[in-house]
Formats: structure tokens, sequence, C-alpha cells
């Protein structure tokens, strides 16, 4: 493996995956790996022209390189490495105080989908709604894929989470504080972290105990009727548009936003990113340029930013990404 090419996103958790998999292997990552280091679209890229022979992606893009490419395999992954990728609901600490209450409402109906997933005689219909939320963001994925997406990825109900969110074991460790532990561990290696947060700062069983508490809504965590919803959990009336004192505070069509981030067209990540930036801008009502490039180049990022900065009629509000230092003197300029 010493100096063979392997395509990365540079302080991932794809890259975190990477490195688990490689000393699974007895491979030195630090010593014995030359990283070709690209977004999503460019490790892609460089894996189709053999530019890298070995590459981390993440789903989608995992799914459409194997079925694009013949011969192309997965070979390791997160979980089998040992690396394994939570992920998180998160509420502000001010509001689940205030309204602890509605938090675990929230989450009843977030574990009732979770419930809906993991009956496999609810499979076809999950897959449908998961096609409708790709394509709301602009991805094209195919049927076995989504299967994939259904095997491969672990779901947990309420007795699941709570599981892993127990301290009871392991010298006051749950299984959850360890995974989020290790990503942060990596993150503070790679210098993206000044020091690892004690997960019992931010992790907690607190709502999810009151969903178990609650004999109706851990009762509608586990039914199969969404009319059950309407009688056991108060739901609010008809959203409104929110007025202050001062609407409007500031006449909002008159704005821009300008966007200009690393992202590739290639990349599903980068598309989403960009689909709820143009409808958050619909709702907000304020104008926005957010255009993706074609293929990652930190010249040329540096370059539109400079641009965007001294343009005469530029944008109010210029928003930035920094994957380099050519792009991080661009914008101290």
């Amino acid at each position: 493996m010493v100096g063979v090419p392997v395509a990365i996103t540079p302080d991932s958790t794809g890259h975190y995956a990477v490195e688990a998999c490689l000393a699974q292997q007895g491979f030195d990552p630090e010593e014995d790996d030359a990283f070709i280091l690209a977004e999503q679209g460019g490790v892609m890229e460089a894996m189709a022209k053999g530019d890298a022979i070995y590459g981390s992606l993440w789903a989608p893009n995992t799914y459409h390189f194997v079925e694009e490419n013949k011969g192309a395999s997965v070979l390791c992954h997160g979980k089998s490495a040992g690396a394994t990728v939570p992920g998180g609901i998160m509420v502000r600490r001010a509001f689940g105080e205030e309204r602890p209450e509605l938090v675990a409402k929230i989450l009843a109906a977030w574990l009732r989908a979770i419930g809906y997933m993991l009956n496999r005689k609810n499979r076809a219909k999950s897959i449908e709604y998961m096609k409708e939320f790709y394509a709301l963001n602009g991805v094209e994925i195919s049927y076995s894929a989504m299967q994939q997406e259904f095997e491969t990825r672990p779901i947990y109900d309420l007795d699941g989470q709570l599981e892993l969110m127990d301290r009871s074991t392991y010298n006051g460790v749950s299984v959850l504080d360890e995974w989020f532990t290790n990503v942060a561990t990596f993150m503070l290696k790679r210098g993206n972290l000044d020091a690892i947060p004690d997960a019992s700062g931010y992790i907690t069983s607190k709502y999810m105990e009151m969903v178990k508490a609650d004999e109706k809504l851990n009762e509608f965590t586990r039914r199969e009727d969404p009319s059950y919803f309407v009688k056991s959990v108060e739901t609010p009336s008809a959203s409104k548009v929110v007025s202050f004192k001062c609407d409007p505070c500031l006449d909002r069509a008159a704005y821009t936003v300008q966007v200009i981030a690393h992202g590739v067209k290639g990349d599903s990540f980068w598309q989403q990113v960009r689909a709820a930036a143009i409808q958050s801008a619909k709702d907000f009502r304020v104008n926005l340029i957010f255009d993706l490039y074609e293929s990652f180049n930190d010249k040329l990022m540096a370059e539109d930013i400079l641009a965007a900065a001294s343009a005469e009629n530029r944008a109010d509000v210029l928003v930035v990404t920094i994957p380099s230092e050519v792009v991080q003197e661009a914008v101290a300029t």
C-alpha cells in the first residue's frame, strides 16, 4: 500500500473511516499512503480516470459509482472497521429546558417514522418516500441504491435509542458517547478541534426517557395508524407568517446574498446544500446567488471571492467556505 493513491475528502467522516480501514489492515495512514484530496465529485473522477485506485465515498455517491463503473466494489466501510459515524437530533439547550414536553413530542413523531421504516412490510412505501425526498434535493438514486440505504444503515427505535444512551455500564460511558468521542478524537488529530468535548455535556437521554414514560407518546411511537397522531398529540394550528413590531424590519427583497463554496455540481451533498439554500432564500424573501463549480479549483474560487468583494454592484452578504490557504488568503485580503 505504500505510495498507493487513495482519494479522500479531507477532514470528513469518510476520511475517518478510511483511516480505520487502513489501520484494520495493518497500515499506518500517516506514513503508508499518498492521499489525493478532493470533494466527492473529485474523488469519483480520480477513481474513474485511474488516478486513484482506492477512494472514500459516502451515500448516495457510493451507489452511483459502483453502478456506473464496472468492476468497482466496496472493500471496507466504517461499520466493518469499527468507525461508526452516528447521526444525531439536536435541540438548543435553552429551548429544551424551556419546552421539554414539546421536544418529547417531536421525538415521538420522529420515532414513529423510525418504527414505520423498521417494519419490512412498509419497505416499498418507505422507498417511495425516499425517492420523493431525494428528488426534492435534485438527487437521482436507483431503486437498488435505495434498498441498500435500508439494508446497510442501522436505525433504532425508542428502546434501541435508550440502550445506546445507557451509561449504567462501561464505567459510565454509553455506546453513543464512545461513537461520538471517537469521531471527536479524529477531528482533534486533524486540527479541527481544540479539545475533545465531554460527551455527557451534549448527549442526553432525558427526552427519550420522557417519551418512554408518557403512555400516549410511548404508544404512539409503536402504532401503525397515522391518524393516532391527531388524537394523542396536540398539533399547532395552520402556520402563519411571523410578524414583529418592526415588521418589516428590513426590505428583504432589496438584499442579495452570494455564496461561493468549494462544492461541485457532481457532489450530491452540495446539491442538497444548494437546494436548501435556495428554499431558505425563498422563505426569507431575499435574493440568492449560489452556483456550484464543475470541478474543484481553489485558485478560481479565490479569484471569484476577490471579484465578488470588489464588484461595483456587490452582494450585501458574501458567504464563503475556506478549503485551502489560497482561499483563506483571498478572504483575508
